[in-house]
């Protein structure tokens, strides 16, 4: 566990983070990547149907104790019109599971996020950044 967690946090979630985002995620909301997977995975949670949030823990700060009893606040989602302060909030801990049962995966919804927040799915570049800078430059 203490590997992969290193590993994600040299490489970075918006890196890894695919279509399938069945998996465990611990995020510090202050870090903006993992400010930008708890919006994705809000997103998925309001667009499929069921509780796909599992296992959830949320802390306002590094000192706090966790939440009890807390679930995703409906203020988290996008599209909230109620009194509260709308979105993710920028600062907590926030470790959960999202499962979603295979009949309510959406995976165009899904593959949309990926192409909009992440780069796990880009296609590579036909030349590397060297080639391509020298060939500008040549043109110079």
């Amino acid at each position: 566990l203490h590997l992969r967690l290193i590993f994600i946090q040299r490489i970075g979630w918006l890196n890894l983070l695919n279509e399938q985002m069945e998996t465990r995620f611990e995020l510090d909301l202050r870090n903006p990547d993992h400010w930008k997977v708890a919006h994705i995975l809000t997103q998925l949670a309001t667009e499929e149907d069921g509780i796909n949030w599992r296992e959830t823990s949320f802390c306002r700060t590094h000192l706090d104790p966790p939440i009890a009893g807390w679930n995703l606040p409906a203020s988290w989602d996008i599209n909230y019109t109620g009194n509260l302060t709308k979105g993710v909030p920028r600062a907590g801990l926030l470790k959960v599971t999202y499962h979603c049962d295979l009949a309510e995966v959406k995976m165009d919804f899904r593959r949309n996020l990926i192409r909009l927040f992440c780069l796990c799915g880009v296609p590579r570049p036909l030349t590397d950044p060297f080639t391509a800078a020298y060939r500008v430059d040549a043109h110079n």
